[in-house]
């Protein structure tokens, strides 16, 4: 059974990214009923920011003791992640960039099986990017941050839906067919 982690990146725990959540919930259990899912929201699990102090550099863990371990652990079981995230000014909510940079604490191993070349293969994260649509300055900033941080933790983007100026969200503005069809 696949395991699947649908990551919530807002900081409104009713907000539009939940709808589209229970809206692919609904839809992986009906279509993929082989998919185990889990749901993380960065609203409902404080993660505090990265301090920059790289203690990471030498244990491995983090000196910050919150919810990112579950995060983490989250993400290692994973076979795939779908982040459902706002855009911001261009860029993501500050609390999910919170529990981005704290992928800080990953990148040090990371840098060591790179450089024995041991890295392990990418999992697919699917991205669904969120907004009004109205900053004349798009969603680049999120997509560049999401691909950046989320290769430290072993997914690589694979597709993107953006669901910027919908106002009346409907099942077929998920593209769920095109994204998830015949992946587990």
């Amino acid at each position: 059974m696949a395991k699947w982690l649908i990551l919530n990146g807002s900081p409104r725990i009713n907000g539009q990214s939940a709808k589209v959540i229970r809206m692919l919930t609904l839809l992986i259990e009906n279509k993929l009923p082989d998919v185990e899912l889990e749901v993380f929201e960065v609203a409902r699990h404080p993660v505090e920011g990265c301090n920059g102090c790289e203690f990471c550099n030498t244990t491995d863990e983090c000196i910050i003791e919150d919810e990112m371990a579950e995060l983490l652990d989250l993400l290692e079981e994973a076979d795939r992640v779908v982040l459902v995230t706002p855009t911001y000014f261009a860029g993501v909510p500050s609390q999910l960039k919170a529990v981005l940079d704290r992928f800080q604490q990953v990148y040090w191993r990371y840098t060591r099986q790179r450089e024995a070349g041991e890295l392990p293969s990418k999992r697919p994260l699917s991205l669904y990017i969120l907004g009004d649509g109205g900053d004349p300055h798009g969603y680049e900033g999120v997509l560049a941050t999401v691909r950046s941080s989320f290769a430290i933790v072993g997914f690589k983007v694979e597709s993107v839906v953006k669901l910027i100026g919908i106002t009346r969200l409907k099942s077929e503005h998920l593209q769920f067919e095109e994204v998830f069809s015949c992946k587990g």
